[in-house]
């Protein structure tokens, strides 16, 4: 049996993104990432990228919080997520996680890989309590500051959908 997902958010909506989400995922990538995505890249996964799965996250018609995975046969690849200073450590980063485990378990069995800086503590433990194991540590992936990365994978099969609290 499949776990249940947390209550979902009733104001919240996830959709995928189009293009005339960029402004606003733009903003969110700026102030949350040292090294932003360029927008050009953005506007590339959104409408080009055949891999690519862009989702958002709306208050009414306010992008709050955008995912982007990659999906290659039965893996998924969590390329970029972020939220809203203001949406932070409200449930929404979550909603999106349960929507990319929900796709996962579709297409069981599959995997889900991603990269997440050591000191992010807040995103690694949402990703432990989601189910992810640690499986690898890159020295020094993060070119702007030296910053080691934790690979982290969830493998999704009939047996084991993932573990969500």
């Amino acid at each position: 049996m499949i776990p249940t997902l947390a209550k979902p958010r009733v104001d919240i909506e996830i959709r995928r993104a189009l293009t005339e989400d960029l402004k606003g995922i733009m903003e969110i990538e700026e102030t949350s990432f040292t090294t932003p995505w360029p927008r050009e890249v953005m506007a590339n996964e959104i409408a080009a990228n055949p891999f690519s799965e862009v989702l958002v996250a709306l208050h009414g018609k306010k992008v709050v919080s955008f995912m982007i995975y990659w999906v290659v046969d039965c893996e998924r690849h969590l390329q970029n997520i972020a939220t809203a200073p203001a949406w932070r450590s409200r449930g929404v980063a979550r909603m999106l996680m349960d929507h990319l485990l929900g796709e996962a378990q579709r297409d069981a069995p599959s995997v889900i890989m991603l990269e997440v800086r050591e000191l992010n503590r807040e995103a690694r433990a949402l990703y432990l309590s989601l189910g992810f194991t640690q499986t690898e540590r890159r020295k020094g992936y993060y070119s702007d500051t030296g910053e080691d990365a934790v690979i982290m994978s969830l493998n999704i099969d009939e047996e084991n959908p993932g573990r969500r609290e």
